[in-house]
Parts: C-alpha cells; structure tokens; sequence
C-alpha cells in the first residue's frame, strides 16, 4: 500500500472496514504482539480510506468521523489498540464494551456515507464502484 514513500488512497466500504475491525477486536485476549504486525497493515488500510474521504469534495463532516475513530488518543478504533499495546491482554467483557462503542461509530460513519452518496444520486452498495 505504499508506493513511493506515499500511501495510497484507497476506496473500501466502511462495513467491511468494520468486520476486519471487529475480527481483530476479538483476538485482544491474546498478546498483543502476536497480532501486531496484522494491526499495522490494517491501521495503514485505515488510514489509506480516511486519505480517499479526505480528497473528495463535501466530505469533511465524513473526514472528521474518520479521523476521530482512527485516533489513538481516542477512545474508538485507535485508542483501542492503543490500549491492547499498552496492557498486552484485555478481558474478554472490557473488549466487547469498548467494541460496542467502536461499532457504533462505524454505523453512523455507514449512515452518514450513504446519505452523501444518495444526495449525490450515486448508487451504494458492493455494485457501486468501490475498487
């Protein structure tokens, strides 16, 4: 995903996004190092989305939505893993607290995603033209 020192923008539904998030939200009972380097590649595929939503026109309320769940200063997505860094291994109860939080902001990034789709009378879904 990086080419010439650039990382590429990529175009990728948030749900799924949201799944491969939530599949590695699930292995925070085990250490932390054993998915790291997985955490990093899909960070960088995070951050590759948020570069797309960033370069189209008439998204900044998305942008924001994005940034503040890829923050590790958070308490979404980044903070997430920033915190399974920080203590190794998570209880299985605080995971499903913290993800329901997390899963929550990816449904309203999906709503907020659609609606600016639709108010632009494009299609979405898998069809629609994400690459």
């Amino acid at each position: 995903m990086v080419f010439n020192g650039k990382l590429n923008r990529i175009n990728i539904p948030p749900i799924l996004i949201a799944m491969e998030a939530s599949k590695l939200m699930d292995k925070a009972t085990e250490p932390f190092v054993r998915y790291a380097d997985d955490i990093s590649v899909f960070m960088l595929r995070v951050e590759a989305v948020y570069n797309h939503i960033k370069d189209i026109s008439e998204n900044e309320l998305l942008t924001m939505q994005w940034g503040i769940l890829k923050n590790p200063e958070r308490n979404l997505l980044g903070g997430f893993f920033k915190l399974w860094e920080k203590k190794n291994v998570l209880l299985r109860g605080d995971i499903e607290i913290i993800k329901e939080n997390i899963l929550a902001g990816f449904v309203e990034i999906i709503k907020l995603d659609m609606a600016i789709k639709t108010a632009r009378g494009e299609r979405y879904g898998f069809d629609s033209g994400y690459k």
